[in-house]
C-alpha cells in the first residue's frame, strides 16, 4: 500500500499543478471533496476490491468542513488526506495512518483537525460517473482562487 499511496500522492500533485502554479495550499483550497473523490476513483481503478469512504469533518478550525478518504483493505483502514496542504502546508505525505475501525479514524481526526467526523459517502461505480464533474470543479476553483 505504501508504494500505491506514494504514487497517488504524486498523481494528485501533478494533477493540481496542471491548473495552477501556486503552492499546494492554494491549489487545494475549496477542493477537498472533489480531490478526495477523484483520488478514490484513481485508487479504485487499480484496487476495485477495496472499499472507499469519504469521511467528512465539520466545525474544523474556524468552522470549516473538510473531506478525507478512508480505504478499507481486508480488515484495516488506510486514511489519506489528498488535500492535506489546505490545513498543513508543510506536509510531506497524504498518508495519515492505518486503523482498525471508523471510530478510531474519527478520534484521530478529531485530535488532528478538531471538529466532528463521520462517513458521508461510500464510493461506488455510480459515484465515479461524476469524475468529469469533479475535475471541472477543481479546475474552476483553482482559477477562481488565483483571480482573488
Amino acid at each position: 500500500m505504501d508504494e500505491t499511496l506514494k504514487n497517488i500522492q504524486n498523481r494528485i500533485i501533478n494533477y493540481l499543478k496542471e491548473y495552477g502554479s501556486q503552492p499546494l495550499l492554494y491549489l487545494c483550497k475549496d477542493n477537498c471533496s472533489e480531490i478526495s473523490r477523484l483520488t478514490s476513483y484513481w485508487l479504485y481503478c487499480d484496487n476495485p476490491n477495496n472499499q472507499y469512504s469519504i469521511i467528512k469533518g465539520t466545525g474544523i478550525k474556524e468552522e470549516k468542513s473538510h473531506d478525507v478518504l478512508a480505504i478499507k483493505d481486508s480488515d484495516k483502514y488506510y486514511l489519506v488526506d489528498p488535500s492535506i496542504w489546505q490545513f498543513f502546508p508543510e506536509a510531506n505525505n497524504i498518508y495519515l495512518g492505518k486503523f482498525n475501525s471508523v471510530e478510531e479514524i474519527s478520534l484521530f481526526l478529531e485530535n488532528k483537525y478538531t471538529g466532528t467526523w463521520s462517513v458521508s459517502e461510500i464510493m461506488s461505480e455510480e459515484s465515479f460517473e461524476n469524475r468529469g464533474k469533479w475535475g471541472n470543479i477543481i479546475k474552476s476553483n483553482i482559477q477562481d482562487n488565483s483571480d482573488a
